[in-house]
């Protein structure tokens, strides 16, 4: 009196492109939690020995690149059967003020000439990419080489970049007079700068253990909506 959910997740353009990554709750008709999956890199979850009955499934992380899917997906488990559930992603857009067409190098290398791709990254840094991804015409239109930080120069190498990014509220500093440049970036601190150039405000809140009341709940909300980023297997973001 059992049933398999063979669920398969896949690109909404093309169907036989298949998405690793995405977890799903999957919850009983009365609304009380089955368990939760994470598709395989064939973008597949397999939840065998159901019993018979009504349910549905709930993405509540994306696939990189993906925007999230929050409707309820119902199926019906009966004797012996596979359900298939087979359900689509969407690629997360570009926004309005980021270049999508262009292809050039927005991260070069350091003083020695190499890319260290495996040392953490400084807010400058960050700061600096997101700045070279600008529209030409955001950017031309918004350049600023002057700030309110202390600890940000004149001739700081990621001065212009750092000033153009907080006239546009894209980035903002630690305190209200340092940016601290040189300090590695957060993974709330990321997520709050890629969440600052979409407009859209109805993001569900994240679900993850660990960010309810923190300062960027918010911005990491829609950020991993947008597939943007993407929190730990624990269920956890670490926003620190």
């Amino acid at each position: 009196s059992t049933g398999t959910l063979d669920l398969i997740k896949t690109d909404a353009t093309d169907k036989n492109t298949y998405l690793p990554g995405a977890k799903y709750e999957i919850y009983d008709s009365n609304g009380k939690l089955v368990g939760t999956y994470m598709t395989d890199e064939k973008g597949q979850i397999k939840v065998p020995g159901l019993a018979n009955g009504k349910y549905y499934a709930v993405e509540t992380i994306p696939p990189k690149g993906y925007l999230q899917d929050g409707t309820k997906h119902e199926f019906t488990i009966s004797n012996g059967k596979v359900t298939t559930l087979v359900l689509t992603g969407t690629r997360t857009g570009v926004p309005d003020m980021l270049n999508g067409e262009d292809h050039y190098a927005y991260i070069i290398g350091r003083d020695d000439g190499l890319v260290h791709p495996d040392a953490p990254i400084t807010r400058a840094e960050v700061t600096t990419i997101f700045f070279r991804l600008l529209k030409p015409s955001v950017r031309d239109n918004n350049l600023a080489k002057q700030n309110a930080y202390t600890d940000v120069g004149d001739q700081a190498w990621y001065n212009t970049a750092i000033s153009t990014m907080t006239k546009l509220g894209i980035v903002s500093g630690r305190t209200t007079d340092t940016f601290a440049p040189n300090a590695y970036i957060t993974r709330a601190e990321f997520a709050a700068i890629a969440a600052r150039f979409d407009s859209d405000t109805s993001a569900a809140a994240a679900n993850f253990t660990d960010v309810k009341g923190h300062w960027a709940e918010k911005e990491i909300s829609k950020a991993a909506a947008k597939g943007w980023v993407n929190g730990y297997e624990d269920g956890t973001f670490r926003p620190e």
